[in-house]
């Protein structure tokens, strides 16, 4: 404990870059992400896919949906105590 490694350049699997600049997140020099003040749009190729915060009264993040083409897919469920704190966060493939 307490002692570094150098790693030589074989040791270094892979290394990835990650650029911001304004509202658009650039992965390895491609564009991926585009930020909204409504949530994001993710790019796969030319697809663009827009993802969608749902927000509660207090303007908190409670679920991150996205169309999938034939139904709404709830990606993200976030649940908070009522001091602020994260109570439960999970992931779901439902359609509701």
């Amino acid at each position: 404990m307490g002692n570094l490694k150098d790693l030589a350049t074989n040791e270094v699997s892979r290394t990835d870059k990650t650029d911001y600049c304004g509202n658009m997140v650039y992965e390895n020099e491609i564009l991926s992400k585009i930020l909204t003040d409504d949530g994001y749009i993710t790019l796969n190729g030319t697809a663009p896919t827009y993802h969608y915060y749902l927000k509660d009264h207090q303007g908190n993040n409670r679920v991150v949906t996205y169309w999938n083409r034939s139904q709404w897919i709830a990606e993200q469920v976030n649940h908070y105590y009522p001091f602020g704190g994260l109570f439960a966060e999970g992931t779901t493939t439902s359609s509701k």
